[in-house]
């Protein structure tokens, strides 16, 4: 993946968001990782909060995603990110079950 990733990001500047967005591939590689082991991600942009979880086929591969966002105020407020996480956990899991994923 880090190769693949390297690639495609090959001549772009990282540094030019503003944190908490990685600022150089190593910062990037290492979210990717993270992101990739908890099995779902964050993203803050423009005083908005996303959340997203992997839709994977019968073999593990990652095949779409699923997403909510919605305005800082709202997402931040206490447990509603914890909240939406779990129901999208649970909605990839019921798709992935209709589609005979894992």
């Amino acid at each position: 993946m880090g190769a693949e990733l390297q690639h495609l990001l090959r001549g772009q500047r990282l540094d030019g968001y503003p944190r908490p967005a990685p600022q150089t591939m190593p910062e990037l590689l290492a979210l990717c990782e993270k992101e990739r082991a908890q099995g779902w991600t964050h993203h803050f942009s423009d005083h908005s909060t996303a959340l997203a979880v992997p839709i994977r086929n019968f073999t593990g591969q990652v095949i779409a995603a699923i997403n909510i966002s919605g305005p800082d105020p709202v997402m931040n407020a206490d447990g509603v990110m914890e909240a939406l996480l779990s129901e999208l956990k649970q909605t990839s899991t019921e798709i992935m079950r209709q589609v005979g994923g894992i």
